[in-house]
């Protein structure tokens, strides 16, 4: 059985899935966090935890990679990240063609089904 996501994977995820297609840094999606209240952006612990949580929201398949992006205050460039296809989970299942897109990656060419 998984675990719960925690609140703030959920206020991430609603975040990302609000942006659409835009990615975001895990910086910006501190930001937003810090805009609704939910942390201290001037709290290094915090913002490392907001960190952590992108990390592992991407290895569990909750977010994709979208390429790297040069932001001011940063010597190398920093990953860049969008929406990502989670496994189903209950009864609504993905569809066909979301199952293409998760396989293919977002903006990417569909194989042709024949």
């Amino acid at each position: 059985m998984a675990r719960p996501r925690s609140p703030l994977a959920q206020a991430l995820r609603e975040i990302v899935l609000a942006r659409g297609d835009a990615a975001a840094t895990w910086r910006d999606l501190a930001q937003a966090l810090a805009g609704r209240g939910l942390i201290n952006a001037g709290a290094r612990a915090e913002v490392r935890l907001v960190q952590r949580t992108v990390e592992n929201m991407a290895t569990r398949g909750e977010l994709q990679r979208a390429g790297t992006v040069r932001v001011p205050g940063s010597r190398r460039p920093m990953v860049a990240w969008v929406a990502g296809c989670d496994a189903p989970q209950g009864p609504p299942m993905l569809g066909l063609a979301d199952l293409m897109q998760c396989w293919n990656g977002p903006g990417q060419a569909r194989p042709a089904l024949m």
